[in-house]
């Protein structure tokens, strides 16, 4: 695509890290709290000053709470740390990147789901509940923003092998992972990586996809 790219996270050295390897022409880094509004306010406006435009907002900050905190075990603090970070920080998101792009009429937003909000008992009641409001985010941003010519997709992978995934799953060797992934997944003899994502969030990006006009709550499993 040669996109130029403005990475947000809270991970300072990381993103820094990151921008570094990409390079200044390719990459800048900006701190931001997803659930902070005037961070992700922040961020947005940089991207407009930086490049003079918002073509595509990719939200993809989350988290996942203990695998096993389910109603009878799960704390109300760790619902709300789950549902602030998976759901307000994509609302924030979107908003922000309809702000900008609307009065340009033009623009892709894309948020990851998971197929936690299509298939049931693979995660906890956060993180199952984020996912599937995610879903109905979308749907919201694909009705309001279309005949602004505001795009509003979900991407929703199946385990891929990330620190989030082996953290939740207590797994540290990525093939171990990708082997328990796919047996509960439907497309046999392929195990899904996070290149795969990627070129998926891609082409909801590009122009490639511009007759996706409604939230498509793209499963790759």
């Amino acid at each position: 695509m040669g996109a130029r790219v403005v990475v947000v996270d809270i991970q300072d050295d990381k993103g820094h890290s990151l921008c570094a390897a990409l390079g200044p022409a390719v990459a800048s880094y900006v701190h931001c709290d997803v659930t902070n509004k005037s961070d992700v306010k922040h961020a947005v406006d940089t991207a407009v000053y930086l490049h003079g435009k918002l073509d595509i907002m990719f939200n993809n900050a989350g988290v996942v709470d203990d695998l096993s905190s389910g109603f009878l075990t799960g704390e109300k603090s760790a619902f709300e740390k789950v549902v602030a970070i998976n759901v307000l920080g994509a609302y924030l998101g979107t908003k922000h990147a309809a702000r900008v792009m609307a009065p340009a009429r033009a623009g892709s937003i894309v948020t990851t789901a998971s197929t936690t909000s299509v298939m049931r008992g693979l995660a906890s009641p956060a993180y199952t509940c984020s996912k599937h409001a995610v879903v109905g985010l979308m749907r919201c941003a694909a009705a309001e923003l279309g005949p602004f010519r505001v795009r509003a997709n979900c991407v929703s992978p199946h385990a891929v092998a990330t620190p989030m995934t082996r953290k939740a799953f207590g797994i540290t060797d990525d093939e171990e992972l990708e082997r328990m992934a796919e047996a509960t997944a439907n497309l046999k003899g392929t195990r899904l990586k996070a290149q795969d994502l990627a070129e998926a969030v891609r082409y909801l990006g590009s122009d490639e996809s511009r007759n996706e006009r409604s939230a498509s709550s793209r499963c790759l499993v």
